[in-house]
């Protein structure tokens, strides 16, 4: 029996854990700045104030304030209503935010690849250098 938040068996990862690591995935804690100084960008983008968001997504004016400062934190719910009023997505806002751990990448690239013939590795490779390279 599977209890919330707990694996099923010992080998299964849980909440927070990469399948291809035992070290969690994310840092215990996000800077709400860096969120809030993304939301408050696409507002100007969108030429909207404070006061018009707060309408059209059932927040007051203040608690948008308090959230472009990085005082408050949001629930998921606000998050998504403030995406979709944006336009954008929960990764973009997130982006920058969490850092990339470069031995968990390389882990899940080496999983990827173990199981393909040396040809499709290579083309893999072909691939992944073509990406780079028109970055």
């Amino acid at each position: 029996m599977r209890t919330r938040g707990h694996a099923a068996n010992q080998n299964s990862p849980t909440r927070g854990q990469s399948a291809f690591s035992s070290q969690p995935v994310y840092p215990k804690e996000i800077e709400l700045s860096h969120i809030g100084k993304r939301l408050k960008a696409e507002r100007k983008r969108l030429h909207r104030t404070q006061e018009e968001v707060a309408e059209a997504v059932g927040l007051t004016p203040a608690f948008i304030g308090h959230i472009e400062r990085g005082e408050r934190s949001l629930s998921l719910d606000t998050l998504v209503k403030l995406c979709n009023y944006y336009g954008v997505t929960i990764d973009y806002l997130l982006a920058d935010i969490l850092p990339a751990d470069i031995d968990a990448v390389m882990e899940q690239v080496r999983v990827l690849l173990k199981d393909q013939s040396p040809e499709k590795q290579l083309a893999i490779l072909d691939i992944l250098n073509a990406i780079v390279r028109n970055l």
